[in-house]
């Protein structure tokens, strides 16, 4: 699956729908037709088993009959608690996924950290009608703002630097082929979206 940008995304998630096989880390890969997360994307194959749905299978799960669709409010419930988890990260001056801020990764795609927790709260927006937010959506909510123009600022300095150094280019382009991150020279795997690695049906 050809990952996406986070504003070509934002469309789908503030109408509340989430594409099937999409990742959010330390949460799980979305499953369309169970309207919920799992450790293992769909499709995943281990020790001559298959994972679809939540269950381990004994032959290839068929293609799912959904490409996207709402969470459950369950799901969308696990979607906050990580979302205030994050939050809480950053508040804290946490290092690993807490995105642009202190770190050096270029999140013009969807890295996590900040695109991460923007992507989440987008996703949690669109469900109002079926789902009540909580603490963490609200507080997300007035962050919200200070984290776009944090993604806007890093996608300046990228195209800066980019243009005044080829190879530095080359790696921007490559990432937008693959969704990962640009980091200091090199580029690394991606997180809120990406695809298995693993075999997988795309969404």
């Amino acid at each position: 699956m050809r990952a996406l940008t986070i504003d070509s995304r934002r469309s789908q998630l503030t109408q509340g729908y989430l594409e099937h096989n999409f990742e959010i880390p330390g949460l799980g890969f979305y499953h369309a037709d169970a309207h919920d997360f799992f450790p293992h994307s769909y499709g995943h194959q281990q020790d001559g088993k298959w994972f679809a749905n939540g269950q381990w299978l004994d032959a290839a799960p068929p293609a799912p009959t959904l490409t996207s669709s709402r969470p459950t409010p369950e799901a969308l419930k696990k979607v906050e608690t990580l979302l205030e988890r994050e939050q809480e990260l950053v508040s804290q001056g946490g290092s690993g996924n807490t995105g642009p801020m202190g770190s050096h990764t270029t999140h013009h795609h969807h890295g996590g950290g900040i695109g991460n927790m923007l992507m989440m709260y987008w996703l949690l927006s669109g469900n109002r009608g079926s789902y009540t937010p909580g603490a963490g959506f609200h507080r997300a909510q007035a962050n919200q703002s200070t984290w776009q123009q944090s993604l806007n600022q890093d996608r300046q300095r990228v195209s800066s630097y980019s243009a005044s150094n080829p190879g530095y280019q080359r790696l921007v382009q490559d990432s937008r082929s693959s969704g990962a991150p640009v980091t200091a020279g090199k580029s690394v795997r991606g997180g809120f979206g990406s695809s298995s690695s693993g075999s997988s049906f795309g969404g």
